[in-house]
């Protein structure tokens, strides 16, 4: 029979092994760089670029999207705007025809973390409206949810883009590179 020091004795031997067997790719060694160095002070970098969004086989719809990243020296890093140039959208399939009326982004900021050379946005919604036109466009509304977005960096020394990739709730699949500014000063690692 284990008494309860021993088996407090176990627990502990056990936690403390757990800790031991972390990937090195799960570690707090992931975060933002400066010229190579780690991130000092706050900074925003912004992104512009083609943002889509696919639902297979039914319609598609891609906006210029502007994102700004706000990053602390601690590597909190959110993403506190996003917005369309809307007289650059254009639809295909069922979208083919429609404008975009509106798009509401419903719970800025977006956190986002440093991960494996990357970085992943999470928690995102956006709500595309649509002017409605009997035979032209028929569809009102579209909502995307996204538990997580991908951004892949061109190089994550040296980020000058990245490419994003993520599926939302409904299946839709978004996808997109967005030019960093300043290119080619900030990095992950």
């Amino acid at each position: 029979m284990i008494g309860i020091k021993n088996a407090q004795r176990f627990v502990l031997a056990l936690l403390a092994f757990s800790a031991l067997a972390i990937p090195a790719s799960a570690s707090a060694t992931d975060e933002w760089t400066h010229e190579g160095n780690p991130l000092e002070g706050h900074v925003e970098i912004k992104a512009t670029g083609p943002a889509s969004f696919q639902i297979p086989g039914i319609a598609s719809y891609e906006c210029e999207a502007h994102l700004i990243y706000t990053i602390s020296d601690a590597g909190v890093t959110t993403v506190t705007k996003y917005e369309f140039t809307t007289d650059k959208c254009k639809g295909g399939g069922l979208l083919a025809k429609c404008k975009l009326k509106e798009e509401k982004i419903t719970n800025l900021p977006w956190p986002a973390h440093v991960m494996g050379g990357g970085f992943v946005i999470t928690d995102t919604t956006i709500d595309y409206t649509f002017e409605v036109k009997p035979g032209e466009c028929e569809i009102e509304e579209i909502k995307l949810s996204f538990k997580k977005v991908e951004n892949q960096p061109d190089n994550p020394e040296e980020i000058s883009d990245v490419s994003i990739s993520g599926v939302a709730e409904n299946g839709a699949i978004a996808s997109g590179t967005q030019e960093i500014t300043p290119s080619g000063t900030y990095g992950v690692n």
